[in-house]
């Protein structure tokens, strides 16, 4: 399925669900051009951003920062 293919299938289901979107945003790139992280990458990042809210919403707590410097992250 093409970019043009894909955005009107979900527009079609979002507007049968009654589910506002944004018709004027760009369409994504094809699958062909999509390089997919690996499950270690994926991983990684998760950690992260929940250290990120953690810290933010433990205010003055610096495991989370450190937890992260432990292990490269």
């Amino acid at each position: 399925m093409n970019p043009e293919e894909r955005k009107k299938k979900t527009e079609a289901i979002l507007s049968e669900r009654n589910i506002p979107y944004i018709d004027w945003l760009p369409l994504t790139e094809d699958e062909s051009e999509v390089d997919p992280r690996s499950t270690q990458d994926i991983g990684e990042r998760i950690i992260c951003l929940f250290c990120l809210v953690g810290t933010a919403f433990n205010e003055g707590d610096t495991s989370f920062i450190e937890y992260l410097k432990e292990y490269d992250l």
